[in-house]
């Protein structure tokens, strides 16, 4: 299996052509590694993705004793 990977801001430019290309099932996933400040878990950071995306948390890790990382999956709205 191959993996691949695109920037936020890549993907914040182009959140219409990944989701279609996720809809036809050209990925069988898209997985979202966030960095988050702990205390300001909604306030955007360089990591904040475009709102099109929306995201299903699949799990937290602690990074330092400021930041962790979520990481989410992209789910597609109906």
């Amino acid at each position: 299996m191959n993996y691949g990977a695109v920037s936020i801001d890549y993907a914040n430019k182009h959140p219409e052509t990944l989701l279609y290309e996720l809809k036809r099932h050209l990925y069988t996933q898209i997985l979202v590694f966030q960095k988050i400040a702990y205390g300001n878990p909604d306030l955007p950071t360089r990591d904040a993705l475009h709102p099109a995306f929306k995201l299903e948390k699949l799990m937290e890790l602690q990074t330092s004793a400021t930041e962790y990382v979520r990481i989410s999956k992209v789910i597609l709205g109906h």
